[in-house]
């Protein structure tokens, strides 16, 4: 062992074989000399101790999935053939086509990132009759209920109904006579498929207002007790189930403040509440505290009511609730706060015209809530007022849906 090492380390020196001979290699084992010994194993002790002192790694939160992007193109025309005055195939087109149960992630699994072409249509030639075969056409399943934008927000059509299909890319034309036999390229799309509903319940609020502990209280069993939370940073969903098995979603995102909607982070957190059908304010009664200003319960209302305004104001006319926390602690305004509802309009003139909105929230129910604990009857109440106006929302917007129908029918017939 010893002299092989020698050697090894002629070779690299580019010393001779003969001078290797020469070297005088000192006495006791060669680990020992040379200090290659194995490190000693670490006591438990030590090890439990490094493990203490080990910093936990922090909990990633999955950002939601409500959109993504997809490149397709249609299939390439087949060539034409001048001899034998033959026509190329026309190439294959590209669908998006509803499908029940496919979610967004897994088409973005699915599908890989690259350019997704339909066939190319088939060159014309004697062995088939000069008729080139058109190319396939590409059928991509995507969720129920998305609507399909283009590369610069160009509106291309929604998919609301199972099995609906709606064609994102056409195929090129065969080469003929009247295009000199020349084939055509299939057109390509860069096509941004959008949920148009992210959750059943938005819960929206300023900061520390206590709106993921209100997301805890409503998904998790009475029996469990809401952990404490640090300031939400991205948006999250959980499901709320009822005791007969229905089930919906609820959004919570990060804190709203003043001029979110110029800002490319505030949008698309107004983006998510935009696709909610039910809206749930979560209110702090002592007011929210701003660097230099506080503003009491009614003017954190009337914050909220402004950011939305100037979003979208078709977001106002949604079913809303009001969740005010904190509703039995020292400095509550809950009872003002609810005189103030009753006569909204003698008391807008009050809060500061930078947050004064002209349309106003059109709250449904009220709830004076403490979030640090469990009020069984409170959640009940809750629980009950959300399905209540979620199956009235879902009657009215079905009921639109026929009267649009037969609104249309009705057209045609008077064509006809």
């Amino acid at each position: 062992m010893v002299r092989l090492t020698a050697l090894l380390c002629a070779r690299k020196y580019r010393a001779t074989p003969a001078a290797v001979k020469d070297i005088q290699f000192p006495t006791g084992t060669l680990k020992s000399d040379l200090n290659l010994a194995k490190p000693a194993k670490p006591s438990k002790a030590a090890s439990v101790e490094k493990t203490e002192n080990k910093p936990k790694e922090p909990v990633v939160k999955k950002k939601i999935l409500d959109s993504i992007v997809l490149n397709v193109q249609g299939g390439t025309g087949g060539s034409g053939n001048a001899k034998l005055v033959g026509k190329g195939g026309k190439g294959g087109d590209v669908y998006f086509i509803a499908t029940k149960g496919e979610t967004l992630a897994g088409v973005k699994e699915k599908l890989p990132y690259v350019k997704i072409h339909a066939e190319s249509g088939g060159d014309a030639t004697n062995a088939n009759l000069r008729l080139g075969k058109p190319g396939a056409d590409k059928w991509i399943p995507v969720p129920v209920g998305v609507n399909i934008y283009d590369n610069i927000g160009n509106y291309l059509g929604s998919l609301k109904k199972e099995n609906s299909a709606l064609l994102i890319a056409k195929g090129g034309h065969g080469g003929t006579v009247k295009n000199k036999f020349r084939f055509g390229g299939g057109q390509a799309v860069t096509a941004k498929v959008e949920l148009q509903v992210v959750a059943d319940v938005g819960i929206v609020g300023l900061h520390g207002a206590g709106k993921t502990t209100l997301l805890q209280q409503l998904t998790l069993p009475l029996s469990k007790l809401p952990r404490p939370t640090e300031l939400t940073k991205y948006a999250e969903t959980k499901r709320m189930v009822y005791p007969d098995f229905r089930e919906m979603s609820v959004l919570d995102t990060p804190g709203i403040w003043c001029g979110m909607r110029d800002d490319f982070r505030g949008q698309k957190i107004l983006s998510y509440l935009r696709r909610t059908r039910l809206l749930m304010i979560c209110l702090d009664a002592t007011g929210f505290q701003f660097p230099k200003k506080k503003l009491n319960l009614f003017e954190s209302y009337m914050c909220l009511n402004k950011e939305i305004e100037e979003y979208n104001a078709k977001m106002l006319e949604r079913p809303t609730v009001v969740v005010v926390n904190k509703f039995n602690q020292e400095g509550s305004q809950f009872e003002l706060f609810q005189e103030q509802l009753g006569s909204l309009t003698d008391y807008v003139g009050t809060v500061h015209p930078s947050i004064r909105p002209e349309k106003y929230f059109q709250p449904k129910h009220v709830v004076g809530m403490d979030l640090r604990i469990k009020e069984e009857d409170k959640l009940n109440e809750l629980w009950s007022q959300i399905r209540e106006l979620m199956d009235r929302y879902e009657y009215d917007r079905l009921d639109k849906a026929d009267e649009g129908e037969r609104f249309i029918r009705q057209m045609q017939r008077n064509n006809d």
